[in-house]
């Protein structure tokens, strides 16, 4: 199963959100936005008849997604968070304890708008980055994670 992983759009990425949609319509089973205009993907997202799942973010005040979520996808648990209540910024333990506490495999969050991705703990704990805002000296990012019974891969992409 391949996911498409989403995060901090801020409203500024609409040409380029529908063109990365376009393009894996037909390569991915689900897309994940991780908070901060979650409402960027769900305006295009209508069409795909691909599942997807958002949490809002810090700047999602209007946002009908909840705040963190746990979904079962390709038989893996998936815990996702925007980031900033558990203070992402300065270290990932707090979300990383939640994310075991509700038995995920996999950790997402957003809100650094910095791409990581890291087996850490038997969890694989992974941001895609930012595709508007990008923060760590390197290009707009997306993540695609890639789920098997053998494994579970996660991946960077910078445009």
């Amino acid at each position: 199963m391949k996911i498409l992983l989403l995060s901090d759009t801020h409203g500024e990425c609409d040409p380029l959100l529908r063109t990365l949609l376009q393009q894996y319509a037909d390569r991915v089973q689900a897309i994940l936005h991780l908070g901060d205009h979650d409402y960027d993907l769900l305006q295009f997202a209508e069409g795909l008849n691909i599942p997807c799942y958002t949490v809002a973010g810090n700047c999602d005040d209007a946002s009908l997604s909840p705040r963190e979520r746990t979904i079962e996808l390709g038989g893996r648990r998936i815990f996702m968070a925007h980031g900033n209540t558990y203070h992402v910024n300065t270290s990932l333990a707090r979300v990383q304890v939640r994310a075991l506490a509700c038995q995920a495999d996999i950790c997402l969050y957003g809100h650094t708008h910095r791409s990581y991705v890291q087996q850490e703990a038997g969890l694989l704990v992974m941001n895609p980055g930012s595709l508007s805002e990008p923060r760590d000296n390197k290009p707009p990012a997306y993540g695609l994670l890639t789920i098997t019974d053998e494994k579970i891969a996660g991946e960077i992409i910078h445009l």
